[in-house]
């Protein structure tokens, strides 16, 4: 997400209309790609969503702290967002959906894949229907991380922010569950 500086921030914490125009502009095909990717929801869903992310974020901007990253503060929103949904259109539990339970008992340095093996992954002639269904096997979180470092290009430091989690956890997350995607790929 692009950085903002701290004159922007008070604007939009003024509720200047403007502002929040460049922040919507500058940000509403993002948030539909993690959308779509992550939750495989349909075009209208994602648009509904979208429609009351910025609701939201227009609504709480006054309790934006400019001290904060507003991508983490935005990024935390739409996954909220995202939770109440399938809490609310789901016969499965949100708790259900952690991934958490997927632990082997590997150690951190047996599941690490080399950057060059994950370049190579995903350059090879893959299409991207195989791809989707791959992942579409995977947990929420499982895509979330991966499309923020892959599609949306996070460093491992910005995943960790957004996530607030470490970053030596997000390397070993990225590493194994590539490992599990590429196990899944056919």
């Amino acid at each position: 997400m692009k950085s903002y500086d701290k004159d922007f921030l008070q604007r939009l914490q003024q509720r200047d209309e403007a502002a929040f125009s460049t922040l919507y502009n500058d940000t509403v095909d993002m948030f539909f790609r993690y959308l779509k990717a992550t939750y495989f929801l349909s075009d209208s869903e994602i648009d509904d969503l979208l429609s009351s992310f910025y609701v939201k974020v227009w609504n709480n901007l006054k309790r934006l702290d400019t001290n904060t990253w507003l991508s983490s503060w935005m990024w935390t929103i739409c996954k909220n967002l995202a939770k109440d949904y399938f809490k609310a259109h789901s016969s499965i539990h949100f708790s259900q959906m952690d991934s958490n339970r997927y632990e082997d008992g590997d150690a951190f340095e047996d599941g690490l894949l080399s950057e060059e093996n994950i370049t190579q992954m995903f350059h090879t002639n893959r299409e991207y229907s195989e791809i989707l269904q791959a992942m579409e096997q995977l947990t929420w979180d499982y895509r979330e991380v991966l499309y923020l470092k892959f599609v949306e290009e996070y460093s491992y430091e910005e995943i960790a922010a957004t996530l607030k989690t470490s970053e030596q956890n997000i390397r070993q997350k990225v590493s194994r569950w590539l490992k599990k995607l590429k196990s899944l790929l056919p």
